[in-house]
């Protein structure tokens, strides 16, 4: 059976659509706090639907279902993404449009980003009008997979979006004593200091977003000391130095030791007493808000 160029296109953008919506689904929160950067208001609910949408597009072009009017859902979708995109870029400074999710290497350059999105718009301009109407597929196995794989999806999402999302409302995590944690295997803590220890990338967004607040924790109050934990990097350490200028301390580990640490970036420990007394996920907020409401709730004291 000779294979047409619109099947091509189909898989093809099908694919990137998948991995690009899995990707997204394995850490829903830094999706989410990606489009908060765009200052469009509290819309991180939204960091759901997209990723919803990507499977239902992926899954419909891969199986080739009805393909027309699929092609041209898509060819809208990325022609809007591209555009916020191209304004966060210009007006906001956001180089990382967070695409590709914790697969961090696809999340490349934005002149890549556009440049592969121009591709995908083309694609499914050529689909849409290629592509003749055609019945919705009612093969069962087709339509149980497309189901299973919503619903998958949707699950990995929702959990991984409650799961590190940080909420100052819930109840700390279990306490955890520093040398039971792998912080211990890359830095020493005094057992008489409060400390506050950062573990991010310089290539991060989110993190890089989190730096003036974490200048600020120990002039609050609510730590003695700030320690850095970065995924070494030494091109990027020097620009992080001059455009940020830290107060703190930074070590630098392996990309394998960071991950020993936490799975997400960027992750906060809060540790007193040899204890890692809670974990924020996620850009780190201001530390005179976080100190109002511990010292309300009494979860923090020295």
């Amino acid at each position: 059976m000779k294979i047409k160029k619109i099947d091509i296109y189909s898989i093809i953008v099908g694919l990137v659509f998948i991995v690009s919506g899995i990707s997204k689904s394995l850490d829903t929160t830094s999706f989410s706090q990606t489009i908060n950067l765009y200052e469009f208001g509290n819309v991180e609910f939204i960091s759901l639907i997209i990723i919803l949408l990507e499977i239902y597009l992926g899954l419909s072009l891969f199986f080739k279902i009805q393909t027309k009017r699929v092609s041209f859902i898509s060819f809208v979708f990325l022609t809007c993404l591209t555009l916020i995109f191209l304004y966060g870029w210009i007006f906001k400074d956001i180089t990382d449009c967070g695409c590709f999710g914790k697969i961090n290497f696809l999340n490349s350059s934005p002149t890549f980003t556009i440049v592969k999105n121009i591709i995908l718009i083309y694609l499914c301009v050529d689909l849409w009008l290629s592509s003749l109407k055609e019945p919705i597929d009612e093969k069962w196995f087709v339509n149980s997979m497309f189901i299973l794989s919503m619903s998958i999806v949707g699950f990995m999402s929702g959990f991984t979006l409650n799961n590190n999302v940080t909420s100052t409302n819930k109840k700390p995590k279990k306490k955890i004593a520093v040398k039971d944690s792998h912080i211990n295997d890359v830095v020493k803590l005094s057992s008489d200091t409060t400390y506050l220890v950062f573990a991010f990338s310089y290539s991060c967004p989110h993190c890089m977003n989190s730096i003036e607040n974490l200048k600020q924790y120990e002039k609050s109050g609510l730590v003695e000391k700030v320690i850095g934990i970065a995924v070494e990097d030494a091109d990027k350490k020097e620009l992080f130095n001059e455009r940020y200028n830290p107060n703190f301390d930074v070590v630098e580990v392996s990309k394998d030791d960071i991950t020993e640490i936490t799975s997400s970036l960027p992750r906060s420990f809060y540790v007193r007493n040899d204890t890692i007394q809670f974990t924020l996920s996620g850009a780190l907020p201001s530390a005179y808000v976080l100190k109002d409401i511990f010292d309300k709730k009494g979860k923090v004291s020295k």
